[in-house]
């Protein structure tokens, strides 16, 4: 019994349901009695771990988790993402699920195949699991005010739907009691300064509609005016302006709470790519791209018949809102987006009472696959063994066939 007692104290330590095995049958029967009387999840703290108790010893949970799931917890297609790598290094006690995505729907499973949207998929998991589950997603930052915004046509949305405010930083709301849920996209958060925001505004401009540039006449000449009176002469100055800009957002905090050498090989990842990256946009100059915006648009400004204008210049302002975007994808917001999300699954937590606060262990990323690809290369670098990979034939095909991957997720414990 003392042995047990020692079993448990680790359990509840580490989170290691397998630790479970190892307990005399006399204590697995005593714990499935305790379990069995009340509803435990409802009580404050410790709720996830046993949740995962309950789900390594097959006991029903005590309570309904308030949402719609599929039946069936095996799949043969998912629709949503276009790529799918799985990860696991034992050096690092991690199991890494790297989800890719083309932020649209369309070209998805027929629905005649044992197929399943990408969120009920991760749901099905997560309610199921014994292990207790880090997801972690390309969406706008979150504040304490539940400040967010919908991308638009994206499984993104519907994952955020899914699990949303409630499941970060542990909240009691969440529905998925073994869930923590992390929104990474720093480059959208409401703290970020003015040059972030303007350069983020200009990620997505490059394919956008006359009637959008219309109703977004000022906005745009607001973003492109800051721009304009940053204090930066080429786009190395402008880079060194948003790493600074971006570290004391977010990223800094991350570092300092990463271990020291995982942290070294993230930087010098970062600052390889980011070489390799500015080297590809030397022919396109920030400021000159800018002044010409300006220009057009007060051409426009001034017009009778602003969106006859707009429509007449389209081709002109998607050229360069094209080289804007690029400028800004390869070589500035897209990098520090990556940076944030690789050092939250390498970083440690405050410690909160009677929850979960160790490093995250068993992972799910979730975003656009340029984004995607990024993270395998690092995790790669490092030595992560990459032990599935499985991609759709083509950039619009959004039908995975998963029909080989081993499931539930994580089968595997890790030490």
């Amino acid at each position: 019994m003392d042995n047990d007692f020692k079993i448990i104290s680790k359990l509840c330590a580490t989170y290691n349901t397998s630790l479970l095995d190892k307990l005399s049958p006399e204590t697995i029967k005593i714990l499935k009695s305790m379990l069995l009387k009340g509803e435990e999840e409802e009580k404050e703290g410790f709720a996830g771990l046993i949740h995962i108790i309950k789900n390594h010893l097959e006991l029903p949970l005590g309570r309904p988790v308030k949402r719609e799931l599929p039946i069936q917890t095996s799949f043969d297609y998912i629709r949503g993402p276009m790529t799918l790598t799985v990860h696991r290094s034992k050096k690092y006690g991690k199991y890494i699920y790297v989800f890719g995505e083309n932020h649209m729907i369309y070209n998805e499973c027929l629905k005649n195949k044992n197929s399943t949207t990408v969120e009920d998929f991760l749901a099905t998991n997560i309610d199921k699991s014994d292990k207790f589950i880090d997801l972690l997603i390309e969406m706008q930052y979150i504040n304490k005010k539940g400040w967010k915004i919908r991308r638009g046509s994206s499984h993104i949305d519907d994952i955020n739907d899914k699990f949303g405010i409630g499941c970060t930083g542990l909240k009691k709301e969440c529905k998925y009691l073994n869930l923590r849920y992390h929104y990474v996209d720093v480059r959208s958060s409401p703290a970020a300064s003015e040059l972030i925001k303007s350069v983020d505004n200009f990620h997505n401009l490059a394919r956008t509609t006359p009637s959008r540039i219309e109703s977004e006449l000022y906005v745009i000449i607001d973003h492109l005016e800051i721009l304009l009176k940053a204090p930066f002469k080429n786009n190395k100055e402008l880079a060194d302006l948003l790493e600074k800009d971006f570290y004391s957002l977010k990223i800094e905090k991350q570092l300092k709470k990463m271990d020291p050498d995982v942290k070294k090989l993230l930087i010098e990842y970062h600052n390889k790519i980011h070489m390799k990256m500015m080297k590809e946009i030397e022919s396109f100059d920030v400021r000159t791209i800018v002044v010409q915006l300006l220009e057009i648009f007060t051409h426009i400004d001034r017009s009778d018949d602003q969106l006859e204008t707009i429509t007449e210049s389209h081709t002109r302002l998607s050229e360069l809102f094209d080289k804007l975007g690029i400028v800004f994808t390869k070589s500035l917001s897209f990098l520090y987006m990556d940076m944030y999300m690789l050092s939250r699954i390498f970083r440690g937590f405050t410690p909160v009472k009677n929850m979960n606060s160790l490093p995250p262990k068993y992972i799910v990323m979730y975003s656009g696959n340029a984004h995607s690809d990024n993270y395998r290369k690092f995790l790669t670098e490092i030595g992560f063994e990459k032990i599935y990979d499985k991609r759709t034939s083509n950039y619009t095909d959004n039908c995975l066939d998963i029909k080989d991957l081993p499931q539930p997720l994580f089968p595997e414990y890790m030490a």
